[in-house]
């Protein structure tokens, strides 16, 4: 994936640094990360991420993507 994808879903996606629950009612963090999907919810609820550790995600879930 190439950084002009990167930044497409992160422009789209937005970020947030802390959960919210998206509009198809996952609880969801930084650019998108799916925290029902990956079952670390309790690793994020009460905290708060930097916008670096939204990137660390989005390429780690983008990374699981392309495998």
């Amino acid at each position: 994936m190439n950084q002009r994808t990167i930044d497409l879903i992160k422009q789209n996606e937005g970020f947030s640094a802390t959960v919210y629950l998206c509009p198809a009612g996952f609880h969801t963090i930084g650019y998108g990360h799916n925290c029902d999907a990956h079952s670390d919810l309790n690793a994020y609820i009460n905290r708060t991420i930097s916008p670096a550790e939204a990137d660390d995600l989005l390429l780690t879930d983008i990374s699981d993507v392309e495998k």
